[in-house]
């Protein structure tokens, strides 16, 4: 399957003038080499457009256009309101956005630092591992060196006796 762009036709929608509260039709924003290569596409009939001189001349002038102009105006408190409304509304948006992304690194960080103590706990988990296997074998060492003692002293100690006895002493 091939993957093409489709270029779409442009939106156009007439300007708005604040001091004459009204709508005006202004396409100094679309070349001809725009309407020529892809078109311009009006809202109040949504047709495509292919020539800048029709659009201006004729459509422009057509009675659905002008009446689509004047429900615009009448409508346009409506529109700057909603406008206004959606302003804030992506302004607070923006806000919370950043506010969430703020979180997210701050996340992300406590997250590698966490990371971080927990390889950090881990070697110290192979360090304690190794130092107990290390006192268990000292403390085998010194159980067996203290069993040895023992045993060398009760041999000194019989021996001890033995020759005390031998020379006549009498050991209780």
């Amino acid at each position: 399957m091939d993957k093409t762009l489709a270029r779409t036709p442009m939106d156009y929608y007439p300007t708005y003038k604040d001091n004459d509260n009204r709508f005006l039709d202004d396409v100094s924003d679309f070349s001809a080499s725009v309407f020529k290569e892809i078109g311009v596409v009006c809202p109040c009939n949504k047709k495509t457009y292919y020539n800048k001189y029709t659009f201006i001349h004729v459509h422009c002038r057509s009675i659905k256009h002008l009446d689509f102009l004047t429900s615009l105006k009448n409508k346009s408190a409506d529109i700057l309101k909603t406008s206004v409304e959606r302003k804030n509304e992506i302004k607070t948006l923006k806000v919370m956005l950043g506010k969430s992304n703020q979180q997210i690194i701050r996340l992300s960080t406590e997250i590698q630092k966490l990371k971080s103590m927990e390889e950090e706990n881990n070697e110290l988990k192979i360090q304690l591992a190794s130092l107990e296997e290390h006192l268990r074998d000292i403390n085998k060492e010194y159980e067996d060196f203290k069993k040895e003692t023992l045993e060398r002293n009760q041999k000194i100690e019989t021996f001890s006796k033995s020759i005390l006895e031998s020379f006549g002493y009498d050991i209780e």
